[in-house]
């Protein structure tokens, strides 16, 4: 009895370190965004020209996360044939939570395996591992042929594109291989110190080509949610810019992002200098640009965030264990 009360004390004092740690990490981050990028956002909102716009991104963000979680139960039913969308979409959400704080949001696989059963771990880490895997398939798939648009278009530095599109190109053909050879998969998840004992008895058997094919779909509509918040709020902030750039210019700020090792939370700061990096070439105001990645930030990563650090401390601690 004793032990139980003492697990589930310290169960409450490390919920409480993560939560106060996430809300210090999201007020530093928006403590960050310069008073100018305030000011442009509230004016957008005073003016209510292309308030439906807004609307519609806010609407998109909980559709983004469905289809997340969607194919994460497709993965997950291989081990569970009663895998509920719901526990799918709380296993996220609560993934995102922790993700939001860790370097290449590696804390998402952690997060996941908070709602399953210890039985279900090890299957729990290869599905996140290769729902991460499809998005950034896809990612560098469209990434690559926006950059190679664009390269006619920037005045950066040639030699840089060259590498992103060499180093994307290679990202791709690897992750194309992992995907038509997940045992080669597990075998690199293997050799990873912390998680080498749960992947030792994944079975792949499973995963069929329709149903890679069904995820990769899934991937590719979700990518496309992404890709047109991301528009949308370039109009919302009265961006005049041709369609054709706006999508060079958003596939290519995506492909670089994904590979950008900081946790989200600092990775705001890199991901505003990258925008302002591509945006520069069309002479898009560096404010609205600010403005922009801010609001697209916020709205997809730390809202569903603070969903998952409430269902977070709403998870009753496991003294089984």
């Amino acid at each position: 009895m004793l032990a139980k009360e003492s697990r589930i004390k310290y169960d409450w004092k490390v919920k409480l370190f993560f939560a106060a740690f996430f809300l210090w990490a999201i007020y530093k981050s928006i403590s960050n965004v310069e008073s100018q990028t305030n000011v442009q956002i509230f004016n957008a909102f005073r003016s209510f020209k292309h308030i439906q716009l807004l609307m519609l991104v806010l609407v998109l963000m909980p559709l983004n996360w469905f289809f997340e979680a969607y194919k994460w139960q497709i993965l997950m039913q291989a081990k569970e044939n009663k895998f509920e969308l719901v526990k799918s979409l709380k296993s996220v959400l609560i993934g995102i939570s922790i993700g939001l704080i860790t370097p290449l949001r590696l804390g998402e696989y952690y997060g996941r395996t908070l709602v399953i059963g210890s039985n279900q771990l090890s299957h729990s880490l290869f599905s996140t591992f290769v729902c991460s895997l499809l998005q950034n398939i896809v990612t560098f798939f469209v990434g690559i042929i926006g950059i190679l648009f664009f390269l006619n278009y920037s005045n950066i530095y040639e030699s840089s594109i060259f590498f992103t599109v060499l180093t994307s190109s290679l990202f791709l053909l690897v992750g194309l291989g992992l995907l038509f050879r997940l045992d080669l998969a597990i075998k690199f998840l293997g050799k990873i110190p912390f998680i080498k004992d749960q992947v030792k008895g994944i079975k792949i058997e499973s995963i069929s080509s329709i149903t890679k094919g069904k995820l990769i779909l899934v991937t590719g509509v979700r990518y496309t949610i992404y890709f047109f918040q991301y528009v949308l709020l370039m109009y919302f902030f009265n961006v005049d810019t041709e369609f054709s750039f706006i999508l060079m210019g958003v596939s290519s700020i995506f492909l670089i992002q994904s590979m950008l090792p900081l946790p989200p939370f600092l990775g705001l700061l890199a991901r505003a200098e990258l925008a302002l990096l591509i945006w520069s070439t069309f002479e898009i105001n560096y404010v609205v640009i600010l403005s922009v990645t801010f609001l697209l930030w916020f709205i997809n990563l730390v809202l569903p965030a603070m969903i998952g650090l409430y269902m977070t401390l709403k998870l009753k601690p496991n003294v089984e264990s």
